[in-house]
């Protein structure tokens, strides 16, 4: 009986750093991606005579950790990560592929102030094959999302803007990608409406309606243009 496959193969996976700028770069030399997982505080509840109770407390993001090969030069990949580290920076437009197509970010619609900073930059000793190690974290400074579902419009295009006036914002002739009520949506290759928003409902037919009004702008017959909806 066919079905979803029971696993995701990693062997696509990489870090995308300065997403959809002219210094966007794949960072090379990594064969090993460790992604965040989702933990919540534990509280006790304490009285004379009774069991104690224990439930969910804060709840946060682990970690993203990588490591690979060292390699020297890299501007926009590995000397871009350490710079990062040096300065603070938070970033934003970064991107944790698991294939070729499904990645994770920064949730920017639910979380404006979501980012990611580099918190460790190491190297090691050289070994045997010649090579120098290099491995590095970064912590996750808001929510994140999972963006598995996809749709890029071709040489033809038809998926088309629509702003709304006494409605919610919409987008038409988009193809069943199962989109869902509160999945994030990130429009990109759009000259006026590029960003994250988020889905008001399930996508109706071939019609994906948003929980914002007038804020996009009305726009039709963008080639190439794209959408992906992810959730946490």
């Amino acid at each position: 009986m066919s079905g979803t496959p029971n696993y995701q193969v990693a062997a696509d996976s990489a870090i995308v750093v300065q997403y959809g700028t002219i210094d966007q770069a794949t960072v090379p030399g990594l064969n090993s991606l460790t992604l965040p997982d989702y933990t919540s505080d534990t509280i006790k509840a304490e009285e004379f005579r009774k069991i104690d109770v224990s439930f969910a407390g804060g709840q946060s993001f682990g970690n993203i950790q990588y490591g690979g090969n060292l390699v020297i030069g890299d501007e926009k990949g590995q000397d871009y990560l350490r710079k990062a580290w040096l300065n603070k920076t938070k970033l934003t437009k970064e991107r944790f592929y698991l294939n070729n197509s499904h990645f994770m970010t920064c949730d920017l619609a639910n979380d404006p102030n979501s980012g990611f900073q580099v918190i460790k930059v190491a190297t090691g000793s050289a070994n045997k094959s010649g090579l120098y190690p290099y491995s590095g974290e970064m912590v996750c400074n808001g929510r994140i999302a999972y963006f598995t579902k996809h749709y890029i419009d071709g040489s033809s295009p038809v998926m088309a803007f629509v702003k709304g006036t006494s409605s919610e914002d919409t987008i038409t002739d988009v193809p069943v990608i199962n989109i869902k009520a509160g999945d994030t949506i990130i429009i990109e290759g759009s000259p006026t409406n590029d960003g994250q928003y988020i889905a008001k409902e399930d996508q109706s037919g071939t019609t994906v309606t948003l929980t914002c009004t007038g804020t996009l702008t009305s726009e039709s017959s963008v080639e190439n243009c794209a959408i992906h909806g992810g959730s946490i």
